[in-house]
């Protein structure tokens, strides 16, 4: 990764709970990081998902079937958001739930799903190590101020927030590694 990475879509998704292929997706939300800065531009959504979100599923994340009665459909939201993705990479904290959600709704609908997306909870394993690595520990390890947590768009800011600091601090061991001091250096040569 270089400062003048491409752009990334940070995602997160609400859901009926939590299997891919029984339940559904009842909101949406994304940004798009570009280098080391989180932009202004933001994808978010209700989804109806065509089912009953169960009271264990709202108790989470605060969203009631009246909510969605006239939000999207799962097709018609993911549409939007894969034409708005515009292929770019994807980054979820815990990227393989969200991304199996986008997949079973994409082949509900007949639509092509991305395959792959970067998974900040297995970049936080590798860069801080020990402790947690669920959202809430690793904004706290990090100094993210987290809003509106359990809702898509807020945990969507807060996970890029997480992905930016991540990824200065990859930079930064990169730098280091290219970069050696001049002790680092002698101690190379003869």
């Amino acid at each position: 990764m270089t400062l003048q990475a491409p752009e990334v879509v940070v995602f997160d998704l609400e859901t009926t709970g939590l299997s891919a292929a029984q339940g559904g997706i009842v909101e949406i939300g994304a940004v798009v990081v570009s280098g080391l800065a989180v932009t202004d531009d933001v994808f978010h959504t209700l989804v109806n998902p065509g089912r009953a979100i169960p009271w264990s599923a709202t108790r989470i994340h605060g969203i009631t079937n009246e909510m969605v009665t006239s939000a999207p459909t799962e097709r018609v939201a993911l549409t939007a958001f894969f034409e708005w993705l515009s292929g770019r990479a994807l980054v979820a904290h815990n990227a393989p739930f969200d991304l199996s959600f986008v997949q079973c709704g994409a082949a509900r609908a007949g639509l092509t799903a991305p395959r792959s997306a970067i998974c900040t909870v297995r970049l936080s394993r590798r860069l801080l190590l020990g402790g947690r690595h669920n959202l809430d520990e690793v904004c706290a390890r990090l100094g993210v101020t987290t809003q509106d947590r359990h809702r898509a768009l807020g945990d969507t800011l807060a996970t890029a927030e997480v992905f930016v600091r991540l990824r200065a601090i990859l930079l930064e061991r990169e730098t280091q590694l290219r970069q050696p001091s001049v002790d680092t250096f002698s101690d190379w040569t003869e």
